[in-house]
């Protein structure tokens, strides 16, 4: 065999030795490819779930409240919504007596009600507004609904 014959053939299974090198570093390629594509596929699906939750709590109507005067200093705030309100508190106009009675709960649910002791006080205004703030679920956003002082 001739020197010629000899380089050839060394040349031939170095072209051999680096094509497979090539084969298998792009099949790794491939494979790290396919792994990334479906965790990409995972969190875009878990992000949908998770942005569709958002969007039904931010259309979700809100707890509802009702206040009914009752007597001079007596007034029912009811939960007319069909969630359980947390962290409520009350806020009265100043000017206006709080009378002996919580104005704040950790919960009110659909259809209780938190009787307010509140009187107006001689010296405040005609007006007012009577402010309600909760959350609709633990930790979430405070939501306020306010209501005319009756």
């Amino acid at each position: 065999m001739a020197v010629t014959d000899w380089i050839i053939a060394g040349i031939a299974v170095l072209a051999l030795l680096v094509s497979t090198a090539a084969l298998v570093h792009s099949r790794r390629a491939a494979r790290i490819a396919r792994r990334s594509q479906e965790q990409a596929r995972q969190a875009a699906a878990f992000a949908a779930v998770v942005q569709t939750a958002q969007l039904r709590l931010a259309e979700a109507p809100p707890n509802r409240w009702r206040l009914t005067r009752h007597g001079a200093a007596t007034n029912d705030l009811v939960n007319i919504g069909d969630m359980t309100a947390y962290d409520v508190r009350v806020e009265v106009p100043a000017g206006w007596d709080v009378v002996s009675l919580p104005t704040e709960r950790d919960e009110v649910p659909s259809g209780d009600a938190i009787t307010l002791g509140v009187a107006r006080s001689r010296m405040g205004s005609d007006g007012g507004v009577i402010r309600v703030f909760w959350r609709d679920v633990p930790g979430g956003p405070v939501r306020e609904w306010a209501h005319p002082g009756v």
